[in-house]
């Protein structure tokens, strides 16, 4: 079973008709490997290695009986932020795959709709985890419900290496009810002179930057997949 938008879709597509020779992948929030299994799917034989990061301990099993003997993918049982330790994490129990999706670091306001526990989860920083050392570009596809700037606070080394070809990440309400918006994503990525944020466009199939022209079009969005584009 895959679960994955049309634009997710799109852009894998973009990926594969690029002319690199392999990917490098880290697939953050796993999940259940929804998204693991349609890399493999669609970017066949054109994947180095991909490594999943998921902290819900069900879900990290379900990933490792799913991909059991493929050595193309790594599971890790962490979740990935700006500090390595243990944090607190809330843990939605359905049968809804979309309401159990929406787990995370942080107890929403709607999290009172559902049955929720409190779990401790290990949490790593990517430069310190991983050593990376590839020829290859590197596709990062992150959706943490609300912590995907931690993760980038996490990923300094690999900007300033220049080894990100594209990053997709997950913006809207998880992120806006922390006191933090797009321009706190822009202002990080900024940092680095090979970046920049981007939408992508379906109708022609290419990236477009996201700056002071549009951003009132995104910034109060509820939920939107964005990209952090290699110039």
């Amino acid at each position: 079973m895959e679960i994955i938008s049309e634009k997710e879709e799109l852009v894998l597509n973009w990926l594969k008709d690029q002319k690199n020779d392999k990917y490098l992948i880290l697939d953050v929030g796993a999940n259940k490997g929804f998204y693991s299994e349609s890399l493999l799917n669609k970017l066949d034989g054109r994947i180095e290695k991909i490594y999943s990061f998921e902290p819900v301990k069900e879900n990290y099993d379900e990933c490792l009986v799913k991909f059991s003997g493929n050595d193309m993918i790594e599971v890790f049982n962490k979740a990935c932020s700006d500090k390595n330790g243990e944090i607190d994490f809330y843990q939605i129990i359905s049968d809804n795959i979309a309401a159990e999706g929406l787990s995370s670091i942080n107890n929403r306001e709607v999290f009172k709709n559902f049955k929720t526990v409190k779990i401790i989860v290990n949490t790593v920083v990517i430069d310190e985890f991983l050593d990376i050392n590839t020829k290859n570009d590197l596709f990062v596809k992150i959706d943490t419900e609300g912590h995907e700037l931690e993760v980038m606070l996490g990923m300094v080394n690999l900007f300033e290496s220049n080894k990100i070809l594209c990053l997709q990440f997950e913006y809207g309400d998880c992120m806006l009810e922390q006191n933090k918006d797009l321009n706190d994503v822009i202002n990080f990525v900024n940092k680095f002179d090979g970046y920049q944020v981007c939408d992508f466009d379906m109708t022609n199939k290419s990236f477009f930057k996201i700056d002071e022209s549009n951003i009132d079009n995104y910034i109060s969005k509820s939920w939107e997949n964005l990209y952090i584009i290699r110039k």
